[in-house]
């Protein structure tokens, strides 16, 4: 029967332990042991390593191997496994500092948007690390959704409430030698990206919103999308101060050690500070970037005859909000003469992207959709 190390033992990759042992040096092979292990060598100690997992005995010879790594660098065996397991994951952790939450507990309330803020933060920076937009309110990259339902929660700590976010990388073995130069690695993987982006765009955010306190312009905040910073990021950072009370939380960001690439852990703090700023941040991005998938829909308020006119239009009176809003929609040549006589009496439902600038007429240049919803009959009015 496995022991309980022995369960663990047995889904740890020979490569993940290369890659542990290389903290402590320049690892080099030595020998090959049969045709199942090889011999490395680091700071002048001796390790012997399986090449593959298909071993009978391969738990028991890694469970071995650990305890004597253990004693090389005075660790317990725990503390090893437990950085082995997270060997191909990005650890991204939220903190909840606040009166509330001293005893590692959280009121549900607050969980929930906590939990949905760290949600929310991760999905925006994934997609800014798939498309460099400002805003995504309609459909996300499909990358970006295939990245986030990877995700899985870890465990919370005593003293705080805190998420532990753990973000699988892709490995890079196959194409590149464990010590091969940093300055010749290629393109690096999409999933590779999202922790990197996130730290930069914490970063920058804060500096860019101590700047727009002292200068009264939020510009820099809302012209820098292929730093991470959009609407859906500042919304989420919104969220998470929200979610602690007006007290303080933190982002920590633990790279994967299998990663080529290597960047410094960091800790960022917030406390409220500049939320004003990235709330006014996020209300004019979406003021002035295009919605993609919007739906408009209502009865037909005018419609543009003119031939010589560029493009030729109607204006539908949108009833899907709150408010109605009359929405100028440029017409394909085809729809404007197939649909002409629904325009004068019909319901029109439009799906495209939504074009808002201030002091002008909201409109939709581009759409995947355009039909009838209520068209009425000869005779209906009579």
């Amino acid at each position: 029967m496995k022991t309980h190390y022995q369960a663990i033992c047995e889904h740890i990759q020979p490569k993940d332990i290369l890659h542990y042992l290389k903290r402590f040096g320049k690892v080099a092979k030595i020998a090959d042991y049969r045709d199942t292990s090889a011999v490395y060598e680091v700071s002048s100690k001796r390790f012997l390593i399986p090449k593959h997992t298909g071993l009978d005995d391969y738990a028991q010879v890694v469970e071995d191997l650990i305890q004597k790594i253990g004693k090389f660098e005075n660790r317990s065996v725990d503390d090893i496994l437990d950085t082995l397991e997270q060997a191909s994951v990005d650890i991204l952790s939220f903190r909840n500092i606040c009166e509330d939450t001293s005893d590692g507990t959280i009121p549900m309330w607050q969980c929930q948007k906590f939990v949905q803020g760290a949600s929310d933060m991760v999905e925006a920076v994934a997609c800014s690390a798939s498309t460099q937009r400002r805003s995504y309110l309609g459909k996300k990259p499909q990358e970006a959704e295939d990245y986030f339902r990877k995700i899985k929660f870890g465990q919370t700590k005593i003293g705080s409430f805190v998420i532990n976010l753990r973000c699988p990388i892709e490995q890079e073995f196959n194409q590149l030698s464990l010590y091969e130069d940093e300055r010749f690695l290629p393109d690096e993987p999409y999933s590779n990206k999202v922790l990197p982006l996130l730290d930069k765009a914490l970063g920058v955010a804060f500096e860019y919103a101590r700047d727009a306190m002292a200068r009264d312009d939020i510009s820099e905040l809302i012209e820098h999308p292929e730093l991470g910073l959009s609407s859906n990021f500042f919304d989420a950072l919104t969220l998470l101060h929200e979610s602690t009370c007006n007290g303080k939380f933190e982002i920590s960001t633990n790279p994967a050690i299998n990663r080529k690439r290597a960047f410094v852990p960091k800790i960022h703090s917030f406390n409220g500070e500049y939320i004003e700023c990235f709330r006014a941040a996020s209300k004019q991005i979406k003021e002035l970037e295009p919605l993609p998938d919007t739906t408009v829909c209502g009865p037909v308020v005018n419609i543009n005859k003119k031939p010589e006119a560029e493009f030729k239009s109607i204006t539908i009176r949108d009833v899907t909000g709150r408010k109605t809003r009359d929405i100028l929609v440029c017409l394909k040549d085809d729809d404007y003469d197939n649909y002409y006589e629904h325009f004068k009496d019909g319901i029109i439902r439009v799906i495209g992207t939504l074009i808002t600038a201030r002091g002008k007429q909201s409109k939709i240049m581009d759409y995947s959709t355009l039909e009838i919803v209520d068209a009425k009959a000869d005779g209906d009015n009579e």
